[in-house]
């Protein structure tokens, strides 16, 4: 089964946080080795480039926390280069600093309208130097965080807590984007027959410790290129692309076998779990969504129950209860007994 992720570190930077990486444009050489310096003794990793040109060759070939950049360089000067680093998707993240030898308001004002993020005149100190490099530092680290943090609430909010498998949400996010690229489109819904007896039975911890061994064995039975989700309490659903409609059924039935070759004790009881799959498939269903290639797939789901309780009825009378939305009703030629309907959605 997948792991959850780890507890969430907010307070600080890691010990193993990667040193930030920063490039250093400009074309004067003695003070872009001073500046240099300076940034290697407070410990961040170093590029240089000499003009704006080969700094857009820097950041297109790796990732740096931080450019500093001067105004004035030739081939491609400051302005032009933050010009094009926000006007560039893969770029345009880039936090950036000015250097600049004008202390005018105007010159400063221009490079944060531009696209810079701060600026450092070049006739500052060391300390001014250090400490302003120490304090985007510092947002980075920050940044860091709050972006793992991000990840992590992501994954958290995209995967069932109880079984490990992918969230209702993330099924219906793949399978609109699935529809939406055009993809052939197949789902199963694979449900537990009557597992509230079970639960009523052998306690709600027994039935949670059956839907995690469930969920660990989906996710070591399913590729990489399928999602298994849970879609309510006791459903789960397999979405598949670009797999041709008997495939996604034999492959529903695998996962039927193997769910019910399970078996679980608790006290002197040994008991095992049966399992109905429904499927539906977009090359089935004209103006295909979601909605509808799940209602396919549980009214083929919900008559395979009926045929279950009923069985040596015929395949016409199965097709009909596939086909027909909302409550079931009797056909004229052939009595069907009394049943709850789907729309209460009892569990047959």
């Amino acid at each position: 089964m997948q792991s959850l992720p780890g507890r969430r570190h907010l307070d600080g930077v890691q010990p193993d946080a990667p040193a930030v990486r920063v490039l250093v444009v400009d074309d004067d050489e003695n003070f872009r080795g001073w500046i240099t310096t300076l940034l290697r003794r407070a410990g961040l990793s170093v590029e240089e480039a000499t003009d704006g040109l080969e700094a857009v060759a820097h950041l297109e070939e790796s990732s740096f926390d931080l450019m500093i950049a001067d105004l004035e360089m030739p081939k491609m000067d400051g302005l032009t280069l933050i010009r094009h680093i926000r006007a560039t998707p893969q770029l345009a993240h880039q936090y950036a600093v000015m250097l600049t030898s004008h202390e005018d308001l105007d010159s400063k004002l221009t490079a944060l309208t531009v696209g810079y993020d701060d600026f450092l005149a070049k006739s500052c100190g060391e300390a001014e130097v250090v400490a302003k490099v120490l304090a985007a530092k510092r947002m980075l680290a920050r940044n860091r965080m709050l972006s793992a943090a991000a990840s992590e609430w992501q994954t958290i909010a995209s995967r069932d807590e109880l079984t490990g498998v992918a969230s209702r949400r993330a099924l219906i996010d793949a399978a609109v984007q699935a529809l939406g690229s055009g993809r052939p489109v197949g789902i199963a819904i694979l449900d537990l027959d009557d597992f509230k007896p079970v639960n009523d039975t052998f306690g709600h911890l027994t039935g949670d410790r059956i839907l995690r061994d469930i969920g660990s064995l989906f996710l070591h039975r399913t590729r990489s290129n399928e999602l298994i989700a849970r879609y309510g309490g006791d459903e789960f659903v397999l979405l598949v692309c670009d797999l041709p409609m008997d495939d996604l059924a034999g492959a529903a039935q695998r996962l039927v076998a193997e769910i019910e070759a399970l078996s679980w004790s608790s006290g002197d009881a040994t008991f095992t779990i049966r399992v109905t799959a429904g499927v539906g498939h977009s090359s089935l269903i004209e103006d295909v969504s979601f909605e509808k290639l799940l209602d396919a797939a549980d009214r083929d789901l919900y008559a395979r129950k009926w045929i279950k309780k009923n069985p040596g009825t015929s395949p016409d009378l199965y097709e009909y209860r596939r086909q027909s939305p909302g409550r079931l009703v009797s056909l004229p030629s052939t009595p069907l007994p009394d049943e709850p309907g789907r729309i209460a959605r009892d569990k047959n």
